[in-house]
């Protein structure tokens, strides 16, 4: 039997690579990566290097009758395409979710329907809560870690406040700069690299000239090397991010490890307007992260 592992060309794919090298499995493990347009780095020979049956996608697939597919996110469409092929073919596909591909397909018109021809979904804790009509078995946990890194002894605590993640509208960018502008004296660093528009780029500008902390204001629009962003996060004093599902793990482990302090919601309001607790929440209390505030 051989796990097929269909990924993305993104961070986490080394993470998943340093999964697989640590892996005690007589079974095979391939990673077949698909080119992903909104990360500018490609990740692959990193990867490679820690995996070396680690291989672009080249838009077929050998798969066997005993073999397993994993498909890591449904964000792109060849993802969709290939889902739809193993289907017909009656392969065993898995799908393992990453929190935002859930919502997207759950909510487009038979994206249940879609998601229930998997053979089963690797999922966050309390995440498909939110749709009952989902019936695909389910397995908690993840392929790979979160992989925080604890910067170097000796890097000094800045006032600094860093606001959400990414560029995606789920971070609620402007809650957030109410939040911080009542810190008067702190410098605001927002990663705007990925899954942002020219319009929320726009809003987010405007809301901070209306309060008075664009002069504080870095709008990190590119994806920075990894060790450059963590110093970003072994300065700053405290983290905020303000998601209504689980997201941002791993800059939030990472926050912990550096010994920001975290600040996140603990309830959210689904999108049919019921609360919950956040499951983001629920799965940095599965790592022992008790103190977030």
């Amino acid at each position: 039997m051989k796990f097929w592992h269909v990924f993305p060309d993104s961070s986490h794919l080394p993470s998943l690579a340093k999964s697989l090298a640590e892996l005690d499995s007589r079974d095979g493990h391939e990673i077949l990566v698909l080119a992903a347009n909104s990360h500018k780095k490609s990740y692959l020979t990193e990867a490679h290097g820690i995996w070396k049956q680690t291989s672009p996608f080249t838009g077929s697939l050998a798969c066997g009758p005993n073999d397993i597919v994993i498909l890591h996110s449904l964000f792109l469409p060849n993802s969709f395409e290939l889902a739809k092929q193993l289907f017909q073919a009656r392969a065993r596909v898995v799908w393992c979710m990453w929190g935002g591909d859930l919502h997207m397909v759950a909510q487009a018109p038979s994206g249940i329907d879609f998601l229930n021809r998997f053979s089963c979904m690797i999922s966050f804790y309390g995440e498909t809560i939110l749709y009952p009509a989902l019936t695909t078995p389910e397995v908690l946990g993840t392929c790979y870690t979160a992989d925080p890194v604890a910067a170097e002894e000796g890097i000094k605590k800045e006032k600094l406040i860093v606001l959400g993640n990414s560029g995606d509208p789920s971070n609620d960018h402007l809650y957030l700069l109410e939040l911080a502008s009542r810190f008067k004296e702190h410098q605001l660093h927002l990663p705007f690299a990925y899954n942002g528009t020219p319009d929320l780029r726009q809003s987010i500008l405007q809301k901070a000239e209306e309060l008075g902390v664009l002069d504080r204001l870095t709008l990190q629009e590119e994806m920075l090397p990894l060790d450059q962003y963590n110093s970003i996060i072994a300065r700053a004093e405290m983290v905020f991010t303000a998601h209504h599902r689980q997201q941002s793990l791993g800059l939030l482990c990472s926050a912990y490890l550096n010994n920001c302090r975290v600040f996140m919601r603990h309830i959210i309001t689904t999108p049919s307007g019921e609360t919950m607790t956040n499951p983001g929440y629920m799965h940095l209390l599965s790592y022992g992260y008790v103190d977030v505030a």
